[in-house]
């Protein structure tokens, strides 16, 4: 059912914007390809770029910790005379290092790195204010640790992490500050995180836009 809601939501993305396309071919027959991507009225002009980024420091009883990623988007204004309904793809790259002790009573450090993609929809609802749903493939690599927080060690000597693939659903609503060059806070629901999940389900993101 998950992966079926992912599906579905990339399906509309493209069906979206084949249709699109195939309106502004017919409205202009007479145009050739070069002056359909124009940046005076075409699909360039409707396109805006946008995202975020998020570094953290952190260190508890031995145990050191760093984060860094970024999450860029791209939107497309659906309609030619109305610029509130946009629909893209969105990206995320998360870098860790950490670094403390692990079962064996050694010091260890390991460096997980998780991704994300997926297509969201947003709508302008009133002057600044914007609705935004998203689906999104997630693939995050967590380090497994003991109950006194300390690195799981395996037969290779190092540190243990796996994989966690899953979809995630998201409801959300936002504050675009406005102009060619904005910043953006958006706050989200994920309808599909499990309940036995140590994650919330409700997200802060901050990030800038341009042309939006």
């Amino acid at each position: 059912m998950k992966r079926t809601l992912l599906f579905l939501l990339l399906g509309c993305f493209f069906v979206t914007i084949t249709q699109t396309d195939a309106y502004g071919q017919r409205k202009n027959r007479s145009s050739d390809v070069d002056q359909y991507f124009d940046e005076s009225g075409s699909i360039a002009h409707r396109l805006w770029y946008g995202g975020g980024f998020n570094l953290g420091f952190s260190g508890n009883g031995g145990f050191s910790a760093f984060v860094l990623g970024v999450s860029p988007m791209m939107g497309f204004k659906v309609f030619e005379d109305n610029d509130n309904f946009s629909i893209g793809p969105r990206l995320s790259l998360e870098y860790s290092y950490f670094r403390g002790l692990g079962n064996d009573n050694q010091t260890h450090s390991v460096q997980p790195l998780s991704y994300a993609f997926g297509v969201f929809t947003r709508y302008k609802v009133l002057g600044n204010f914007f609705a935004h749903v998203e689906g999104e493939f997630e693939n995050r690599q967590l380090v497994i640790t003991d109950f006194g927080n300390r690195f799981i060690i395996g037969v290779d000597g190092d540190p243990v992490t796996e994989r966690d693939p899953r979809q995630n659903f998201y409801l959300g609503a936002g504050y675009n500050s406005g102009g060619l060059f904005a910043y953006e806070i958006l706050a989200i629901y994920n309808v599909l995180e499990p309940d036995d999940s140590l994650l919330l389900p409700f997200d802060i993101r901050f990030g800038f836009t341009y042309k939006f």
